[in-house]
């Protein structure tokens, strides 16, 4: 009776996880495909910003104040076929300009770009080098105004440094930039 008890048990644990699994991955593919969408149907004005053509670096930079009354979107870096912009329902929804969507009315875009560093390598047991690289995240957050087509500012954010030592399997990298902290500093240049 025991034995038929854990193997009950065990089932079921089996199949909440696998249900759980599957619910997430579900929602997770349900976000990109949303955002690709999105992304699809940015206002012209901002897809032609960002075609296959251009990309954020191209743009001159013009110091300046951007000052465009919360009227603006975020998008992430994206190398795709289409547009070398992605639109960011999470950094919309953080800061609240979820509401400028599809961005027909909008005075600038804010480009949170992904940028890496290698730092180093990691060594195995023994001093002996190992292929696996110590690798830092940061992010570039670049303000382009629409009308001048011209970045006003960029902003620097540094992620945590990678782990000084790992184990087999773990990952090398350290965090990007904390979320609150890439809000914050938004914020702060758009007051």
């Amino acid at each position: 009776m025991k034995n038929k008890t854990g193997i009950l048990v065990f089932v079921a644990i089996l199949v909440i996880a696998t249900v759980a699994i599957y619910i997430w991955g579900s929602n997770l593919l349900k976000g990109v495909e949303e955002e690709e969408t999105k992304s699809n149907t940015l206002a012209p004005q901002i897809r032609n910003l960002f075609s296959t053509m251009n990309a954020i670096d191209e743009y001159p930079t013009r110091p300046g104040k951007p000052d465009w009354q919360g009227k603006y979107l975020i998008v992430e870096n994206n190398q795709s076929d289409s547009m070398n912009a992605r639109y960011s329902t999470k950094w919309n929804e953080l800061l609240g300009t979820d509401k400028n969507f599809p961005g027909n009315d909008v005075k600038g875009v804010v480009m949170i770009a992904l940028y890496t560093v290698i730092e180093g390598s990691f060594e195995r047991v023994l001093g002996i080098p190992s292929d696996t690289k110590a690798v830092r995240q940061s992010y570039i957050i670049s303000y382009l105004d629409i009308a001048q087509k011209a970045v006003l500012a960029r902003d620097t954010l540094i992620g945590a440094d990678p782990p000084t030592v790992i184990r087999r399997g773990e990952s090398g990298w350290g965090d990007p930039p904390a979320e609150d902290l890439v809000v914050e500093t938004i914020k702060k240049r758009l007051k």
